[in-house]
């Protein structure tokens, strides 16, 4: 079951830099999750994720606005202590967050920093950096561009192979003003 979060709480005072605005603790295990009615009132956003998957190794794939047109690409370098490898992924239908080797996994949980910058600015493609890294997989930093210049309002997490979040996973997203 797909859970969907909305605004909570939101502004944690008027002169607040990095404001929480959405936080889900999965108590079940959910194919996706759903970041809904995103205000445009900051200039970028920060999402935090701790996840595992109950399946495998799979990638953390994200789409914006519930576009599936082939707007989304990416660049990725990943380390695991032995080598490390890179790679470009174009044209998609979402925005592939960890390549399967590097991904979600079912043996521990893998910590996710998402940055997306100027995500409200109806004038420019939305651009993101990832960083990642598990104990017993490596590291890995991705740039993602989504071609579009629609504000972000609407983010969906998921896992590509079929698998799920499993209980104890967290999502929580941040909003940054300017300082």
């Amino acid at each position: 079951m797909a859970i969907t979060t909305t605004p909570s709480g939101g502004p944690q005072g008027e002169y607040s830099t990095y404001t929480p605005i959405y936080s889900q603790t999965l108590s079940s295990s959910t194919t996706s999750i759903t970041f809904s009615s995103i205000p445009t009132t900051y200039t970028d956003l920060e999402l935090v994720i701790t996840a595992k998957s109950d399946g495998g190794y799979a990638s953390l794939v994200l789409r914006c606005n519930s576009d599936s047109s082939s707007l989304y690409s990416s660049t990725y370098l990943q380390a695991n202590g032995t080598s490390a490898t890179s790679g470009r992924i174009a044209s998609q239908s979402t925005l592939v967050l960890s390549p399967s080797v590097l991904g979600i996994s079912s043996n521990e949980f893998t910590d996710y920093k998402v940055s997306l910058y100027n995500y409200s600015n109806t004038t420019t493609s939305k651009s993101m950096l990832l960083r990642s890294g598990a104990a017993n997989q490596g590291t890995q930093v991705h740039t993602g561009l989504y071609r579009s210049t629609s504000s972000l309002t609407s983010l969906t997490l998921s896992i590509n192979s079929g698998s799920n979040f499993v209980s104890g996973s967290t999502f929580t997203i941040y909003g940054i003003r300017a300082a």
